[in-house]
């Protein structure tokens, strides 16, 4: 679409070009059709841009949304902040825990994972 519109700003000016032959140095003219060609490139890096920092601020408001207006998940009797200690190690445990996908074992009983 850009270019269409681009292409057509080129006829204007060729148009142009052929009515005024006489008043305007044909070395203007090729420089304003070279101009043209850039111009399309920079108008297609425009649209991106700008759909590239429209996408990137919907995010931003999204997850402003999300921070105000969701409920914390603690229940009323958990109001105290977790420790800077905390956890003590860095593993998990599983106890008497096993998940299969199809056929294979994935994950046994009582592993570990540090």
């Amino acid at each position: 679409m850009l270019d269409l519109v681009v292409w057509g700003l080129a006829v204007v000016l060729v148009g142009l070009a052929v009515a005024f032959r006489h008043k305007i140095d044909p070395g203007f003219i090729g420089i304003a059709l070279v101009n043209m060609m850039g111009l399309s490139h920079a108008l297609t890096n425009l649209v991106q841009f700008w759909t590239v920092l429209e996408t990137s601020l919907g995010a931003i408001a999204r997850i402003k949304d999300f921070s105000e207006n969701t409920p914390m998940e603690n229940k009323p009797d958990e109001i105290e902040d977790v420790q800077p200690e905390w956890p003590p190690q860095g593993r998990i445990e599983f106890d008497s825990v096993s998940a299969r996908y199809r056929s294979v074992l994935v994950l046994g009983s009582s592993s570990c994972i540090p």
